[in-house]
Order: C-alpha cells, then sequence, then structure tokens
C-alpha cells in the first residue's frame, strides 16, 4: 500500500489481511469494524537502537536521552503498547 490512508481503505473493505499499529487500529477495532487476530507466533518486541555523536552532544540531546532512559526503559515504557 502506498500510505496507511489506502491500507485503511482496503481493509475496511476486506480486500485483505493486514498488520497495522494498534494505535492506528484503535477506532476500527473499538467501532465494530475490524476484527483482531492473533498470531500463533507473535513477533518478539523490536529492539531500538540510538546513536549520537558523543564529543558533541548538545543539552537537547541530553535531555532527550535523559528523558527516554537507559535501553530496558526505553524498550519497556516507550516501544510497548500500553497494557
Amino acid at each position: 500500500m502506498p500510505d496507511w490512508d489506502a491500507s485503511e481503505t482496503c481493509l475496511s473493505a476486506g480486500l485483505c489481511v493486514g498488520m497495522v499499529p494498534g494505535h492506528l487500529a484503535r477506532p476500527w477495532l473499538d467501532s465494530g469494524e475490524w476484527t483482531a487476530l492473533e498470531l500463533e507466533n507473535p513477533f518478539p518486541d523490536a529492539a531500538c537502537c540510538l546513536t549520537w555523536q558523543q564529543s558533541d552532544a548538545s543539552p537537547a540531546l541530553l535531555w532527550l536521552l535523559d528523558y527516554l532512559g537507559d535501553s530496558e526503559t526505553l524498550n519497556r515504557e516507550w516501544l510497548r503498547a500500553p497494557e
């Protein structure tokens, strides 16, 4: 699909099955227009890697790194859907 709007149109018309981020799918799931299917073997959480030039860290970058936390916190708090 060229974009999420086209994907939403095709999914709503029953033309396909798709994997859509939960926050984008929520309105259609809540309305009953779409049905969530459970995968037999769910995908593991996606890893995230941040890189930067340590010798040139701006105050904004340092703030962002502090805000996001360490690797474990980043993956736990920011990259998983709320329970």
